[in-house]
């Protein structure tokens, strides 16, 4: 579903088979200039939008813990590599649980960040109007770095901001008050 200027973005669809814009999409371009390298790209259902990890153009993608189960969704590519550690971080597209459902699936950190804080331009999304795009990752600081490099050098959508806070993961802190609930 997100463009890369070298590799085909069939966005698992016989419509867009042979397709390759020629260009990186926002969120590429950026982490290209970051230093990134792109190892590839990943299975993913028809449009990014069934939930089974299955499209009509390649082998369903298969969770790397049990390959009897699923990875979870339309990022099941992205989770099963970074699980796998094909690579550290996978990025994927949310409608629904697109993102944090394979992330659970595959024992991965991943976070669907607040509606538009990263620039989704070019990026064949469902709708507009519900997308996200987030971070799998193997680790916490991976996932945490990536993220937000993303939504502030690739930028927030229009009308909307970057995600706030640091760029650096925050040390961890010990919490003031624990409280324990029992139901």
């Amino acid at each position: 579903l997100i463009c890369t200027k070298d590799l085909p973005t069939v966005s698992g669809s016989f419509v867009y088979k042979d397709f390759n814009g020629g260009v990186d999409d926002v969120v590429v371009e950026r982490l290209r200039a970051a230093g990134a390298i792109v190892t590839g790209k990943t299975n993913v259902p028809e449009f990014g939008y069934s939930g089974v990890g299955h499209n009509p153009l390649f082998e369903t993608t298969r969770n790397p813990w049990d390959l009897e189960r699923t990875p979870g969704g339309s990022s099941s590519g992205s989770a099963a590599g970074a699980a796998s550690r094909m690579f550290p971080v996978g990025l994927g597209t949310q409608v629904r649980g697109s993102v944090l459902r394979p992330g659970a699936f595959c024992g991965l950190y991943a976070i669907k960040p607040s509606f538009g804080c990263i620039n989704l331009e070019g990026i064949n999304p469902i709708s507009r109007g519900v997308n996200h795009l987030g971070t799998l990752a193997a680790s916490l600081e991976d996932m945490w770095l990536s993220l937000h490099y993303l939504s502030r050098n690739a930028g927030a959508e229009a009308t909307r901001i970057s995600l706030p806070g640091a760029t650096e993961m925050p040390g961890p802190e010990k919490p003031g008050r624990l409280i324990r609930l029992e139901t």
